[in-house]
């Protein structure tokens, strides 16, 4: 017996819920937690301003060692017939160098009382440790093995930006893959992606599908994300995302909105509170009551961690590096709740297991020459780097892993600082949407 899973339960796709409804069509997937699983980070980064601490960036010639703390696997359990039960489970497998190999849904029988093969998605990478494809298959129960079911290619820029995404369906009959979809995108000075192609495969042509527009604060930070759909040789407004932030410049909420009728109607709004550690402990989600013309409660989730280990100390699939800036520690586990009849009603929870695992091949930065000084710093610090490129962007982010500085800077330049308060600060140094520093300072 098959049960309906806690579709509600966004699991750790907190931005990513939103992103996904700008200039993309939703995933389909065998569980309400598949997109959790797919690769989409590379689509969603180029839309997210939220900045993730990232600290890995494949060295192929590293042969250095690195202990940490892997994620194996989540299962999730759900009130069914007022009892918490087992739904399913995702198991992930890494390569060498720290890079999901795969993962495994399963879904539990509550009349076997036993696991089941579910669906299953393999990665290729190239040589920078980008995914270049993704194979989904679904578990068949009459021949009791594993079918062919999906595959996604994605090529990438010379500055390493996604470039184009191609979707296959696998025709069990002429056993050969089908092309379904094919998208290009197109992308600011920032790195933003402002326009999606789509390939018409009738005509062979590449036709405009897809626009976002930007807003931002004096800050760097996003005020707003408006989506357009272009139709009948003109553009049309689809939906819209504006944020707010609180005085430490955290993600404090955001309100989404559809285009109808010629003016912006109100749909979700979601907001967020951390604990003094910087991490996201409750996520709350509303919908607008039309009738009543207020926000009503709808979902929530409630989240604990182990910060005995910090966020950078975790080795995760690709998608959970998205949410980084809301986690600034161990993920553990994480609550489900709706509210209905004036109260909250817990709906289930996923619990997150780790293990230890050393990994060759990811460099840490910090162990290589430093490319700022003077580090303690005062009121300035300097950059010099031997990249062949004259200009990166920086951004620093204190201990709780805030960003609180984001601007370009030249090889062999000097920028002021006196505007940061004295502590502990980690500042990342990026060529469009590679990292190629990551280090810690201190400002005394």
């Amino acid at each position: 017996m098959k049960r309906t899973l806690v579709s509600m339960i966004s699991l750790l796709l907190i931005m990513a819920t939103h992103v996904q409804s700008i200039g993309q069509q939703k995933e389909k997937g065998p569980s309400a937690f598949h997109s959790l699983n797919k690769k989409h980070s590379e689509k969603i980064n180029m839309l997210n301003n939220h900045n993730t601490l990232a600290f890995r960036e494949i060295n192929n010639q590293s042969s250095s060692f690195v202990l940490m703390q892997k994620l194996d696997s989540l299962i999730v359990e759900e009130i069914y017939e007022g009892q918490l039960e087992n739904s399913f489970k995702n198991i992930y497998e890494y390569n060498y160098l720290g890079l999901v190999t795969s993962f495994t849904e399963f879904e539990y029988g509550i009349t076997d009382q036993q696991w089941f093969n579910s669906y299953q998605a393999t990665y290729s990478y190239d040589t920078e440790g980008k995914i270049t494809e993704e194979i989904s298959s679904q578990w068949d129960f009459s021949s009791n093995d594993w079918l062919l079911f999906k595959k996604e290619t994605n090529s990438y820029l010379s500055d390493g930006t996604l470039g184009a995404v191609t979707d296959y369906f696998w025709d069990p009959i002429i056993l050969d893959w089908i092309l379904t979809s094919k998208d290009e995108y197109l992308y600011s000075e920032n790195g933003k992606l402002v326009l999606t192609y789509n390939y018409n495969e009738e005509t062979d042509t590449w036709e405009i599908n897809y626009k976002t527009d930007f807003q931002y604060n004096e800050n760097g930070k996003e005020l707003s994300i408006t989506s357009s759909y272009f139709e009948s040789a003109m553009w049309i407004y689809s939906d819209k995302i504006e944020f707010s932030y609180a005085s430490d410049y955290r993600l404090e909420s955001f309100i989404g909105s559809f285009w109808v009728s010629d003016a912006w109607e109100f749909d979700i709004k979601e907001q967020f509170s951390y604990n003094p550690e910087g991490d996201l402990i409750v996520h709350t989600v509303f919908e607008w009551d039309d009738i009543a013309d207020h926000w009503t409660s709808y979902y929530k989730e409630e989240n604990e961690f182990n910060n005995l280990y910090d966020y950078i100390e975790l080795l995760v699939p690709e998608v959970f590096y998205i949410n980084s800036i809301y986690f600034n520690h161990m993920l553990t586990q994480m609550s489900a709740y709706e509210y209905y009849a004036s109260n909250w009603n817990f709906l289930g929870r996923i619990m997150f297991y780790y293990s230890e695992i050393n990994i060759t091949g990811i460099q840490h930065n910090q162990a290589a020459e430093s490319v700022l000084f003077p580090n303690p710093a005062d009121d300035r610090i300097s950059f010099s780097w031997y990249e062949n490129t004259p200009i990166m962007q920086l951004e620093i982010f204190n201990a709780a892993g805030i960003l609180v500085l984001n601007q370009r800077v030249d090889n062999h330049s000097t920028i002021s600082i006196s505007c940061l308060p004295k502590g502990l600060y980690f500042f990342k140094l990026s060529d469009k949407q590679t990292i190629r520093h990551l280090e810690k300072f201190i400002i005394y």
